[in-house]
């Protein structure tokens, strides 16, 4: 995800890969969204969003919503999404995927899979 959002010419101030059983993230955006700081996020249960906040950054947001994109959007789709918030001229995306129909977020085996890249070095590096 963060080298879509760079490929688009978006530079993060940070990212963040939540801990908890919910797999989530969230990029914070250098560039303004008018006069407001854009934070990205997504979450496995409830898909891809963003809240603005008042630079410098207050306990309130200024605003929030959700990004028109399928729960599972390759980055580059999420990319132009984020790049057509912030009123940046278009970028080319690629194609959409969808998950298939027989997904099941809760499904054990979908966990034992995604396991092995908790012993991935970018993972360990992030999270010691």
């Amino acid at each position: 995800m963060i080298e879509a959002l760079n490929r688009t010419g978006l530079r993060l101030t940070y990212h963040d890969f939540g801990p908890g059983p919910d797999r989530d993230m969230c990029f914070g955006l250098a560039e303004p969204c008018g006069d407001d700081e854009l934070v990205v996020g997504w979450s496995e249960r409830e898909g891809w969003s963003w809240v603005s906040w008042a630079r410098p950054q207050r306990a309130e947001p200024t605003g929030y919503g959700w990004f028109n994109l399928p729960r599972m959007a390759v980055p580059d789709l999420v990319a132009g999404a984020v790049c057509d918030r912030l009123g940046l001229a278009p970028v080319e995306v690629a194609a959409v995927w969808t998950q298939p129909s027989t997904y099941d977020p809760t499904s054990t085996a979908v966990e034992e899979a995604l396991a092995a890249y908790r012993s991935h070095p970018a993972w360990t590096s992030d999270h010691q």
